[in-house]
């Protein structure tokens, strides 16, 4: 079943707009708190000179920072009083923050600004490299049940040159592998997409990121050139580099191909999808799948939640042959 885009969610970064001198530059010794704006849709940063030297203490005073207001109506703090720290550890870069319980409770929008707020905040610690959450001891969750995982500042922003971004929060279902390899395994997931970025590119450059949870791999080369990706009339148009018709990702080419084809299929305003290598559809991938046809979402490569139904890998070359097939009838009836 297709899941509905939903772009309920935009949060505004504001990340130095207001509050600070824009010739403000940090000292020796000093770190920006970020803190929610006024609007409570943003953020906002100052300057801060800490009294602890090491990371970890560092950390501690920030979160104990951002959990104060400030004598400026501009700058709020991003941590609400119903929501408690309960501590924070650095282990292998990671900074592990624990809040308690009613963090869950926060409305979405809070949540994704105060979440922001602290991962940008911790991420400018020299031996902090990614950012994770607990709610008491569980790692925090998505409302879909996937952990949120290790975050960073990338997060949230793709430079950190760009002082104004618009993101929406975008609810996918991926493709990877499972972890053998042999079949699909559907990934939910939220995203953070830019308004004026294409949300199939989004889709295209998470699989070429790869899944961070357990029990999925990979289904394409972490090289993997995307050149464009556009939708006109239902149909998503796909272009890769030459390397990606002969990159070797282990697994049968099929789980490659429709990885790419489900994933962009789940979005509703997509029906079929064409890739093309440098713009040029008349190729083979890996020697074995034609691009020539558009190709449509084909749950027979997905692992079965059914014992006992799922399709064996020997199958998988008559299947593709079958899909082709059935893509070209259906493509013949679409142009009738």
């Amino acid at each position: 079943m297709k899941r509905t885009v939903w772009l309920g969610i935009v949060i505004l970064l504001a990340i130095g707009l207001w509050g600070c001198d824009d010739a403000e530059t940090l000292e020796d010794g000093q770190y920006y708190l970020y803190y929610t704006n006024r609007n409570g849709d943003g953020l906002v940063k100052a300057a801060y000179t800490p009294q602890a030297s090491e990371d970890a203490g560092i950390a501690s005073e920030m979160l104990e920072q951002l959990s104060k207001n400030t004598s400026e109506m501009e700058k709020k703090k991003s941590i609400p009083d119903s929501v408690s720290v309960e501590g924070v550890q650095i282990q292998n870069g990671i900074a592990e923050v624990t809040f308690g319980s009613t963090y869950s409770q926060m409305k979405r929008v809070e949540e994704v600004v105060c979440r922001s707020s602290v991962v940008l905040t911790l991420m400018q610690l020299g031996g902090v490299k990614g950012v994770e959450f607990y709610i008491d001891t569980e790692p925090l969750k998505e409302k879909n049940g996937q952990a949120v995982g290790v975050m960073t500042e990338n997060t949230f922003t793709d430079t950190g040159v760009e002082i104004e971004n618009q993101y929406a929060s975008v609810n996918l279902t991926l493709y990877y592998a499972n972890e053998n390899g042999d079949f699909l395994k559907p990934y939910p997931t939220t995203g953070y997409v830019k308004n004026n970025s294409s949300i199939e590119r989004y889709v295209i450059e998470q699989l070429i990121k790869g899944p961070e949870a357990v029990g999925y791999s990979r289904t394409m080369s972490a090289e993997t050139e995307l050149l464009s990706v556009s939708t006109k009339d239902n149909i998503c148009y796909v272009k890769f580099s030459e390397a990606f018709s002969q990159q070797n990702t282990g697994y049968n080419a099929a789980i490659t191909i429709y990885s790419i084809v489900n994933s962009l299929s789940e979005l509703s305003y997509i029906s079929a999808v064409q890739i093309s290598i440098d713009g040029n559809t008349d190729a083979l991938y890996q020697d074995k799948i034609s691009l020539q046809d558009v190709l449509r979402s084909d749950m027979s490569y997905v692992e079965s939640t059914v014992s006992g139904t799922a399709q064996t890998t020997e199958q998988i070359p008559e299947i593709i042959d079958e899909t082709i097939q059935s893509n070209r009838e259906q493509t013949t009836e679409t142009r009738k």
